[in-house]
């Protein structure tokens, strides 16, 4: 008796079957689910109407949304406007971060937004900031060409100084506090009176979150407050990502101005 050559069935989303060739009611219900999946990525990664024709539909990159710049125009010698660049052939796009879900779930609150475009506009420049500065050591780095046309070392090391201080007093206007308040009685550990501590939290599973870190964990890291508060030992209820949220939008709100 001969041996049966080993035959594998795969379908593109990685179905494997080896014992026979599909009926041709399994292979078309396979294919009607691919098609559908790849129509999902296609909708979900196609532009906004409001961006440019020019803008390709590109399921690797994911979701995008309008990018809008603008202009500030002096009104009299004390006041200012602030009004839409107009784009001709339709506005570019950029991909959709964090910030962008973090508004679109404030706007829904009953008690009106509590992550605004100003903490956005933040958070996104605190990242920036911090990407230019770590980047500018590597060979050939370009993060300042654009900036300073190109003008040679000296304004390259000049943009870096002027970078890394810039960073450290956002640093310094974040602050290392408390965000998570833990100051109070803890149950299970709690039998003399004493106030809960960092030692004391570990022995229940708990860590502090500062604000320095709880600020580059969702900036940088792009953690969402409930990853944040999972990822600290405590529970994600609604009174502990309230106290999260308004330490966040406190400290985006000190280095706005910067």
């Amino acid at each position: 008796m001969t041996d049966q050559p080993k035959i594998f069935y795969v379908s593109s989303d990685g179905l494997v079957r080896k014992d026979h060739p599909w009926p041709s009611d399994a292979i078309a219900k396979v294919r009607r689910t691919e098609e559908r999946a790849l129509a999902a990525q296609i909708a979900n990664a196609a532009p906004p109407d409001e961006c440019s024709v020019d803008v390709p539909i590109s399921p690797a990159r994911g979701p995008v949304t309008p990018y809008q710049d603008y202009h500030v125009v002096a009104v009299g010698a004390e006041d200012f406007e602030v009004t839409k660049i107009r784009y001709k052939s339709g506005a570019p796009a950029r991909a959709l971060d964090l910030f962008d879900k973090m508004m679109a779930q404030s706007s829904r609150r009953r008690d009106g937004p509590a992550f605004t475009m100003l903490h956005a506009m933040a958070a996104r420049k605190y990242r920036d900031l911090t990407e230019q500065v770590k980047s500018s050591g590597l060979a050939a780095s370009p993060v300042f060409s654009d900036k300073l046309g190109g003008s040679g070392k000296r304004d390259a090391m000049d943009a870096y100084m002027a970078n890394t201080q810039r960073l450290a007093w956002m640093h310094a206007s974040i602050g290392d506090a408390i965000a998570k308040d833990i100051k109070r009685k803890a149950k299970a550990i709690d039998n003399g009176g004493r106030i809960v501590g960092e030692v004391e939290l570990r022995q229940i599973g708990k860590r502090l979150i500062t604000v320095r870190m709880l600020v580059d964990l969702v900036c940088l890291q792009e953690k969402s407050l409930r990853a944040v508060l999972m990822a600290h030992g405590w529970r994600d209820s609604g009174k502990n990502l309230k106290t999260l949220r308004a330490a966040l939008c406190a400290a985006l709100e000190r280095i706005s101005p910067l």
